[in-house]
């Protein structure tokens, strides 16, 4: 283990993380771009220890960012996932946002399209698709299915 390169290392983790909040599985991708495994690991484990990165607090900082610009919770879960936190810690972090799911479905449905809800079935499936697509589920999306 080369020491210079896992100090190196930490003050880079430090800048990243300076800037945002990071997954462990993403700095460590990162860092395997310039380092063995056993020094990436020496890092990752100094930066936990120090509790400078945290999962919990990467998940509730992309929760908090995703649900701010309109996405459903199927798209976090699945973005979450692609970042190897675990399902816990998903659930966790998507709590607070729990009650608000089809509140925030119906203000993008609106943002996008309007107050008015489709009279036609070809225009609300379109909005439909354009929620799904936003990440939200069948169980947000079911206040819509009255036809």
């Amino acid at each position: 283990m080369s020491e210079k390169t896992v100090n190196a290392l930490v003050v880079k983790a430090y800048r990243l993380l300076a800037k945002r909040e990071y997954s462990y599985h993403e700095l460590l991708q990162k860092f395997l771009r310039q380092a063995s495994q056993e020094d990436c690991e020496e890092v990752m484990r100094q930066l936990i220890s120090r509790n400078a990165q945290s999962d919990r607090r990467f998940a509730e900082s992309l929760c908090r960012s995703r649900y701010g610009a309109g996405k459903g919770p199927d798209l976090l879960r699945y973005e979450l996932r692609n970042h190897r936190i675990e399902d816990e810690l998903i659930e966790t972090a998507m709590e607070p946002y729990s009650n608000d799911w089809k509140t925030l479905a119906e203000q993008v449905r609106k943002k996008k399209f309007g107050d008015e809800l489709p009279t036609e079935y070809p225009e609300l499936a379109k909005q439909l698709r354009f929620l799904r697509q936003r990440g939200f589920s069948q169980a947000e999306l079911s206040q819509y299915t009255h036809y």
